[in-house]
């Protein structure tokens, strides 16, 4: 498997993808959790679209009623691309039906069965909002001919479960241009690796604990291994099963470190099951017992700042998540994609994502440009109120 860079910003990481998908030749699959064709990212995404020569185009997305009342009107727009393509091209667009806790979560493009990008990131106006307001995600590319008939085998059962989505020409178009430039950061890797583990994720029932899936038991084995330390960055709080290994660890391994850096008043759809309060006295009870675990918060909500968006059902959500889903161990071996590390991702949705193995010298470089530089920037959390209940 080859590695071409890794992104970290509001953006990037949905340019790297729109740039495979411009520069595909014959066949592009596009999985994502969010497809905003009103706003800047289904601008981008459709302006992508009209450039690429590739014969086959398939896109699927979600539809919930927890999320987005408007969505496949707006997927319906992006649809109707289809009658601008030329006649040996083809454009498919279904979405996946689902209630809040067997989602399709997975975010990838594939293009040409080999070429792929992986991340966190959605194609919505979070990503697109001014610095001071827009989200920050992770995404990486890389090609690898195993990797893509992995991942084309995950979209193609996916595809066989989800629901066509037909042209909307009666939709009004909002006027919004795909931005020039991406606004984040990019570390160039251009190396290859040998040993990594792929990870996918079929959509199942939560609480049917005795049917964890593959790779659950894969991220669980790569942090078991952990002898010195794990970096977590994740928006969600913490899955139970991680939290019984991070503990034993912390109680069981001199000075072993644990640092975790989440969001401070999580939107709504990211804290459905449990209160932001409630999540900050369970993080400073494990805190308080353990000497060398460390928690920050990516983001300030005492700003109380509330995005701008252009026609959407998300005008409440909060500011300044960082969304990306990663984890170091050891300064040895990381991870990235779209599982979060909590008891949904880990149990439940459609998921995707990578393990490097025995990379030390390209984890310590992912770590310091992904995060360190955050964890720099982030706030201690207080546990005044908690102990004091």
């Amino acid at each position: 498997m080859f590695i071409h860079s890794i992104q970290h910003g509001p953006s990037q990481g949905i340019f790297a993808a729109i740039k495979l998908i411009e520069e595909a030749k014959s066949e592009v699959l596009l999985s994502t959790y969010v497809l905003e064709g009103q706003g800047h990212g289904g601008t981008c995404l459709i302006d992508a679209l009209r450039k690429t020569n590739a014969r086959t185009i398939k896109i699927l997305s979600n539809h919930y009623t927890f999320h987005s009342k408007k969505t496949l009107k707006y997927l319906g727009r992006i649809a109707c691309v289809a009658n601008k393509l030329r006649n040996d091209q083809t454009l498919h667009i279904r979405v996946w039906k689902h209630n809040f806790f067997n989602s399709n979560h997975a975010k990838f493009v594939v293009v040409d069965e080999t070429k792929c990008a992986l991340g966190g990131y959605n194609f919505q106006e979070a990503f697109f909002m001014p610095n001071d307001l827009a989200w920050s995600d992770l995404g990486i590319t890389l090609t690898s001919v195993s990797l893509g008939k992995t991942l084309r085998q995950h979209f193609d059962t996916m595809w066989q479960g989800a629901s066509d989505v037909s042209c909307n020409q009666t939709l009004k178009m909002i006027s919004c241009q795909c931005p020039k430039q991406a606004v984040g950061r990019v570390l160039q890797i251009n190396q290859t690796v040998t040993d990594y583990v792929m990870l996918t994720q079929l959509p199942q029932c939560l609480f049917i604990h005795s049917q964890k899936s593959q790779a659950f038991y894969s991220i669980m084995q790569c942090l078991s291994t952990a002898e010195k330390s794990i970096d977590i960055l994740s928006p969600n709080v913490i899955d139970t099963c991680i939290w019984e290994l991070l503990t034993h660890k912390l109680s069981t391994i001199k000075n072993f470190s644990v640092r975790i850096l989440t969001n401070d008043g999580l939107n709504k759809s990211q804290s459905f099951m449990v209160l932001m309060q409630k999540e900050k006295i369970y993080f400073c009870n494990q805190r308080k017992k353990w000497k060398h675990l460390q928690i920050r918060f990516s983001n300030d909500t005492t700003k109380n700042k509330k995005k701008q968006y252009l026609e959407t059902d998300e005008k409440e959500w909060t500011v300044l998540i960082d969304h990306s889903k990663y984890f170091n161990v050891d300064l040895k071996h990381f991870y990235i994609g779209s599982f979060n590390m909590d008891a949904i991702s880990l149990h439940a949705s459609g998921e995707s994502g990578v393990i490097i193995l025995n990379e030390p010298h390209l984890a310590q470089k992912t770590n310091h440009f992904l995060f360190e530089f955050c964890w720099f920037k982030a706030t201690e959390l207080n546990c005044f109120f908690a102990y004091e209940q």
